[in-house]
């Protein structure tokens, strides 16, 4: 009985042991997917470039962070991610949306026509029409709630 009991705890320690690996491996990966898209938003926000290759480069950043959230395992740090991803990003997303939307709305009838235009030809559009309803499913519930894309794609007509 007691070489059982021995063998048993030394079990449970090993997947507690297990266990608290992945989820430090998981907050590690976390971290440093954050850090890397932090910067690059950052840099973004305070780069001084056409407003449509801003839109661009913003689009690219997005879409590429939410495939990376697709990455994680459970749908937990999926919205996790995401949370921390708008969070941490406001004021880099704040400033790249106000130098975009003022550029936008600046722009004659027929200038928005032909941007919106562009922008439908952009391979992002495609890119982020596939990602974003994966991302939903994935996480059961409207991004728009948790996550700042909402803002942008009212602002271009995108209607997502």
């Amino acid at each position: 009985m007691i070489r059982l009991n021995l063998i048993s705890s030394r079990y449970l320690f090993f997947l507690l042991f297990i266990g608290l690996m992945y989820s430090s491996c998981t907050s590690a990966k976390m971290k440093k997917d954050l850090t890397f898209y932090n910067a690059q938003l950052a840099q973004l926000a305070t780069k001084d470039m056409e407003p449509l290759t801003k839109v661009d480069a913003f689009a690219a950043i997005t879409i590429e962070a939410l495939e990376t959230s697709l990455e994680y395992n459970k749908t937990k740090d999926v919205v996790k991610f995401i949370r921390l991803y708008s969070s941490d990003n406001k004021k880099s997303v704040d400033k790249i949306y106000n130098e975009i939307s003022k550029w936008y709305l600046d722009l004659g009838p027929g200038e928005k026509l032909v941007v919106g235009a562009r922008l439908a030809t952009k391979p992002y559009i495609r890119q982020l029409l596939n990602v974003y309803p994966k991302v939903e499913k994935r996480v059961d519930r409207k991004l728009d709630r948790i996550f700042y894309l909402a803002r942008f794609t009212k602002l271009l007509g995108l209607g997502f």
